[in-house]
């Protein structure tokens, strides 16, 4: 007890190659291996003959247990032929090529998944809460705006990590399962960049109203409450228009002279109208956590 090392910790890999050093110059002087290789915790051996690699384990184990305290693995594989390929940092490597580990991949599409579950369907949740209630209240519930960010962060880490490698295929299959995203971020092969950026916004409503349209594409309609009413402007009336059959009406509002729009009760009418012509619906609220300002409350996609 008290002994190890905080896993995590920006300290750990280094301590680990401070205590394993000495391993390593056992496994170069002493047993003379000519392809060893190491990344703190996880080693690799190579050799021609299978028999001199188990001579080796013995011989690294023993000398663990006795120098350092330390023990291999007990469900270690037996020494099999690097042509099947090596499981090592996260990858399958093989003579030509890398793979990342299907566990990867899956750790990624779980985390989709898990964000989706505790925010985007949530959030789905409350305004179908939202629109049973009378009167609707003055303000839509807010959740953290860090849970965006983390998702940002972690997408970073796997795009970082899956670019070094043979993955285009795993990270597109696992991208075009969760529809959604590209309505919250710039998708562009392994580069992401978010789409909505809360801080800059403005306080009054042209400027939050058009710097909502910037983060939108051209298959997105932004349902904005204003009142009992969702309002659509500018670019977005058009599509409103076009294909939600919304009659356009002069209704001057922050810079915007026409405008279209349906009442409050009415948005799960439209956002299955929308879906069913391939669009991807934002749902967008005011919260005071933001002082007051819209941002995208959820993304309702097929």
């Amino acid at each position: 007890m008290g002994c190890g090392l905080p896993i995590g910790n920006l300290t750990s890999q280094f301590w680990a190659n401070v205590y394993l050093d000495e391993l390593d110059q056992f496994a170069k002087r002493e047993l003379r291996c000519r392809w060893y290789l190491r990344y703190v915790d996880d080693m690799i051996v190579l050799a021609h003959d299978p028999a001199e690699l188990s001579v080796w384990k013995q011989t690294i184990e023993e000398h663990l247990a006795a120098r350092l305290a330390l023990r291999l693995r007990p469900d270690l594989p037996p020494a099999f032929r690097v042509g099947r390929g090596v499981d090592f940092v996260g990858w399958r490597t093989r003579w030509n090529h890398r793979t990342p580990r299907t566990r990867t991949v899956a750790a990624l599409d779980r985390s989709l998944k898990d964000f989706h579950r505790r925010l985007v369907t949530l959030r789905r949740d409350e305004a179908e809460m939202i629109r049973c209630t009378d009167p609707p209240p003055r303000r839509w519930p807010s959740r953290p705006r860090w849970t965006l960010a983390r998702l940002h962060s972690v997408l970073a880490s796997y795009s970082g990590h899956l670019r070094y490698g043979d993955s285009w295929q795993d990270w597109s299959r696992v991208l075009a399962q969760h529809g959604w995203l590209g309505a919250m971020f710039r998708l562009r092969g392994f580069r992401l960049r978010r789409r909505w950026q809360l801080a800059p916004m403005g306080r009054g409503f042209a400027a939050q109203y058009r710097a909502l349209l910037r983060g939108a594409g051209p298959d997105m309609v932004l349902f904005c409450p204003v009142g009992r009413f969702i309002e659509l402007r500018g670019p977005q009336r058009l599509i409103g228009e076009r294909w939600l059959g919304l009659r356009r009406t002069y209704l001057p509002r922050g810079g915007f002279a026409f405008a279209v729009g349906f009442p409050l009760f009415l948005t799960a009418r439209f956002e299955q109208r929308a879906l069913r012509i391939g669009l991807r619906v934002v749902l967008v609220a005011r919260s005071p956590a933001f002082g007051m300002r819209w941002f995208p409350l959820a993304v309702v996609s097929r």
